[in-house]
């Protein structure tokens, strides 16, 4: 996640639009260090793992998701 061009600039709209963290297999470096510079978290989970959250996303209407710093958990509310 996160590669290509305007990289840095990846985190400012994400974080304009209200995301506070992007989970996903891997990130560019760039985008993984941008993230910390500008107050997004990325989330680094297995693929079939991400793969089921996105299932899980596109079966239910308004899904979200919950990221628990202190537990290192990222649950439903």
């Amino acid at each position: 996640f996160g590669c290509g061009s305007s990289r840095e600039h990846a985190p400012w709209a994400l974080d304009e639009y209200g995301f506070r963290a992007v989970i996903a297999p891997s990130f560019a470096d760039i985008f993984f260090n941008n993230s910390f510079k500008n107050g997004l978290l990325p989330i680094v989970l297995a693929e079939a793992e991400v793969d089921a959250l996105f299932e899980q996303c596109l079966a239910t209407e308004g899904y979200q998701l919950t990221v628990d710093l202190a537990a290192q958990r990222v649950r439903r509310p």
